[in-house]
């Protein structure tokens, strides 16, 4: 990862039964004038500590989730568009493969998720000019994301359901409508509905439960937004959890309706959604980071 971002590969070929603190520099530094500077090294005779990995985290902020979320699918070895990042704090990097399309997607991309909030436009776009016409405070936005369009044959999104079952959510053509809860969820083809469950495999062997956005070409699955982490969710229920008073939400109202309506309800509220919704919508992502108990129903 950061060989792709950065352009070089960190210099840190030490022994195992050592310990070796560094930092590395986009500019040369150091009386070597090397990337990477090493500050201590001990030998040690046991080493104690074990990897984690958490995410979102400080480097997956500084770059942008969307980004750094791509960059792991590639690096687990699934397809990726390919993608040129604008970021604020580094310069432009490529990663990614040709989608046969000469097409491509505008992408605002975040510190952290925020399901629907900024614009994702068919075309090329001004980068910069997007990031200060949506961000000109230089607070949520950290890159744009200009993505090679994959021509659309079906488009949706897989969660894992509170029962860790793998829900996959889709329909013909491009999903942006489905993503926004303008366009409903329609059955997908069983070699569809396969073909992704067989990216979530191969991604969850190496990061554990993900939830993410795909497109199908009529051959293979591309991903196109990847997160990490399984969610409470399931037929009936976007959040569990019960509630003093539940206050009704309808869906047709849309995402910019949803996020007023949440920051306005009390404390000891919870949700119930009026109308059909997908759950893999921005609209049940947006409930589910709000973590308030949420009910799906017809009628109120």
């Amino acid at each position: 990862m950061l060989r792709t971002i950065y352009g070089f590969q960190p210099d840190v070929q030490t022994p195992h039964d050592s310990r070796l603190e560094f930092s590395i520099h986009p500019k040369p530094r150091g009386w070597k004038q090397s990337h990477t500077l090493a500050w201590e090294f001990e030998e040690l005779s046991e080493v104690t500590s074990a990897a984690t990995f958490a995410w979102p985290n400080r480097f997956s902020r500084h770059i942008g989730d969307k980004a750094f979320g791509l960059l792991m699918a590639e690096l687990v070895g699934v397809n990726v568009p390919q993608t040129t990042v604008f970021g604020r704090r580094v310069a432009p990097f490529r990663f990614g493969q040709p989608t046969g399309s000469l097409e491509v997607w505008t992408r605002t991309c975040p510190h952290e998720p925020e399901p629907g909030r900024f614009p994702t436009l068919k075309g090329w776009t001004d980068p910069f000019r997007l990031m200060a016409d949506q961000d000109p405070d230089h607070r949520v936005i950290a890159s744009v994301l200009c993505q090679a369009a994959v021509p659309a044959a079906y488009s949706g999104a897989a969660i894992v359901t509170i029962g860790g079952q793998l829900l996959v959510e889709g329909l013909p053509g491009e999903g942006d409508g489905l993503m926004l809860g303008l366009d409903l969820p329609e059955e997908l083809p069983a070699t569809v509905t396969r073909n992704v469950a067989e990216v979530f495999r191969k991604l969850a062997e190496v990061l554990g439960d993900v939830r993410f956005e795909w497109v199908h070409d009529g051959q293979k699955v591309w991903i196109v937004q990847l997160h990490r982490g399984a969610t409470q969710t399931s037929q009936t229920v976007l959040v569990p959890g019960e509630a003093d008073q539940w206050h009704p939400f309808e869906a047709t109202r849309g995402l910019e309706a949803l996020r007023a309506f949440l920051k306005e309800l009390p404390q000891d509220a919870g949700v119930r959604i009026k109308g059909d919704v997908g759950l893999t919508s921005h609209i049940a992502d947006t409930i589910r980071r709000a973590n308030r108990p949420a009910r799906l129903c017809t009628s109120v």
